[in-house]
């Protein structure tokens, strides 16, 4: 409802509200008693500006598309990195280095040779095939996580977009005293 000021002879502003219009009322400086003017008149006199509020967020679409969007991606995300590479379990790079180093150079090289002119074929061991199988499965819901991660990355930021264009639309709000920031 709006305030407005009514001046005294003593200079003090009396804030009067719609109600009181054709009335008298007493000044709070002086004790006076002041004619309110009609209510077809009441709009020539200042309004009262109300101390600055801030405005009260409710919660919208906008914020819960953001914190949703933040969540799922750092969720995702956060789940895509901890599954990581599989293949550490069946390949043991220790025991690799160790069998190299423990034969000479010239028998590598020989055998590496036999190797390239061998076209040895066969198929792999059951440990070969389970670790190829637990790869593509994991690499399938790392990729899904990730997708999911960057899925939940694009809703927070067109929550942060829409967020920011709404108060953008309001605007600075303007205080009492002038155009204070």
């Amino acid at each position: 409802m709006k305030t407005y000021l009514l001046p005294c002879v003593c200079s003090a502003d009396i804030p009067v509200g719609v109600g009181q219009a054709g009335g008298r009322v007493a000044c709070p400086a002086c004790a006076r008693d002041v004619d309110v003017p009609k209510l077809r008149h009441l709009g020539n006199l200042r309004e009262m500006v109300q101390g600055v509020q801030p405005a009260q967020t409710r919660w919208g679409v906008a914020h819960g598309l953001t914190l949703c969007g933040v969540v799922l991606a750092l969720l995702a995300w956060t789940a895509a990195f901890l599954i990581g590479s599989p293949a550490g379990s069946v390949v043991d790079a220790t025991s690799i280095r160790s069998a190299v180093a423990a034969v000479s150079d010239a028998e590598i090289y020989q055998a590496w040779q036999t190797l390239a002119r061998s076209e040895v074929s066969r198929s792999p061991t059951a440990d070969e095939r389970n670790l190829l199988r637990l790869t593509r499965f994991m690499g399938g819901i790392t990729s899904a996580l990730r997708l999911a991660g960057g899925m939940g990355a694009v809703a927070a930021i067109v929550g942060g977009i829409l967020l920011l264009t709404r108060r953008a639309a309001v605007g600075p709000q303007r205080h009492a005293l002038g155009d204070i920031p």
